[in-house]
């Protein structure tokens, strides 16, 4: 992955099911700049860190409903332009 990025990456932000954090690991220079919202176990085991947001599945079948009939929208509050060669992180 960081040939595709050229190099390691500043921050990784994972999304995919849990089991590719190891190969994701290999793109950052230190743990800490992966922030998941899938894998918790690599939170505790691999000092990744989390979006800290509350998982309601409770709700996943009534939004999957309402996304069937064309009902389910999300709000989007600000967009932010794509920056490359720039990094904010602390």
């Amino acid at each position: 992955m960081t040939t595709l990025a050229g190099g390691p990456v500043d921050l990784v932000f994972d999304s995919a099911p849990p089991g590719v954090m190891p190969e994701l690991l290999t793109t950052v220079t230190d743990p800490v700049h992966v922030v998941t919202v899938t894998d918790f176990a690599a939170l505790t085991n691999l000092g990744v860190r989390s979006t800290d947001m509350t998982m309601r599945y409770d709700v996943l079948g009534e939004y999957a409903e309402l996304a069937a009939q064309g009902s389910f929208t999300i709000p989007i509050a600000a967009t932010y332009p794509w920056r490359t060669g720039v990094s904010r992180w602390p």
